[in-house]
């Protein structure tokens, strides 16, 4: 399961017109052609695991997904409105946070990538010690 941590705010979303997403598509040839392998293998794998299995499969976690958010209390957050994140994100960059804090679980799954690579880092650490 995974829990939504950041998004677009719907009304700050353009869309490409016709001009523009073929300028790019043609500036990022290389990138089309790759996807576009791996689209078709996607659709190969999912023809042979079977449609509606998928569509169930989708559904579980969509339910899982959901009932951890309720569990986490995830709301929208306003931690990415300032300060050097802001760059990455641009503008009408939606963030959520767990209200929940005290389930460990809800705290690990919104962690950022180096946060949650550091707490591992530290657990292995301690593990070592306690080895020698």
């Amino acid at each position: 399961t995974s829990l939504k941590l950041n998004g677009r705010i719907e009304d700050v979303k353009t869309k490409l017109n016709d001009t523009a997403r073929n300028l790019l598509k043609d500036f990022l040839k290389s990138d089309y052609l790759l996807y576009d392998h791996f689209y078709k293998l996607f659709e190969l794998k999912r023809e042979i695991f079977g449609k509606q299995r998928m569509k169930d499969e989708l559904k579980s976690l969509a339910t899982a997904n959901e009932e951890i958010s309720k569990a986490c209390s995830m709301a929208p957050s306003d931690r990415l409105a300032g300060g050097p994140r802001k760059a990455w994100g641009g503008k009408g960059l939606l963030a959520y946070e767990a209200q929940n804090r005290t389930n460990e679980d809800c705290l690990r799954m919104t962690l950022r990538e180096r946060d949650f690579v550091q707490r591992i880092r530290n657990i292995q650490t301690e593990n070592i010690r306690k080895q020698q």
